[in-house]
């Protein structure tokens, strides 16, 4: 009888530890994809507020202070539409080109954030300098 007793406890002892185990394992499994839920949540909620903060910047950057800018784009056309140097030559660079204006700065493929796109291609004179925009020159050490 004693014995049947000790296997008995045994029996319910290891029963009582696979039961705890798996539900460790279970409770395991269960908090991980609450956490991943809650992660993508978090990372949609995270986009869902750059585009807001992105749209925001366009209208601030259209809409502050519409009187100064519209003097400073004049005050810019006027300087660009003359010429202040006296018998200037361009200096032709266009051997030297090595990345289009929609390329960005060197770094890793596909960068192409921080480019010159907005820069207008042609001849141009910038602070009363001419120009003949065509790409840019990118420099790398070595």
């Amino acid at each position: 009888m004693a014995w049947t007793r000790i296997k008995m406890a045994v029996v319910v002892g290891v029963a009582l530890l696979v039961v705890g185990g798996a539900t460790t394992v279970v409770v395991k499994k269960i908090t991980r994809a609450r956490q991943e839920v809650r992660r993508a949540q978090v990372q949609q909620e995270i986009r869902q507020a750059e585009a807001q903060l992105k749209g925001q910047q366009a209208k601030w950057h259209l809409d502050v202070w519409p009187e100064e800018r519209k003097a400073e784009a004049e005050k810019i056309k006027a300087r660009q539409e003359g010429d202040e140097t006296v018998n200037a030559t361009t200096i032709d660079l266009r051997p030297y080109i090595n990345a289009k204006l929609t390329d960005g700065p060197s770094g890793w493929k596909g960068n192409n954030d921080d480019n010159l796109a907005e820069l207008p291609a042609g001849k141009h004179i910038y602070a009363g300098v001419p120009f003949d925009v065509e790409g840019s020159i990118q420099l790398t050490g070595g």
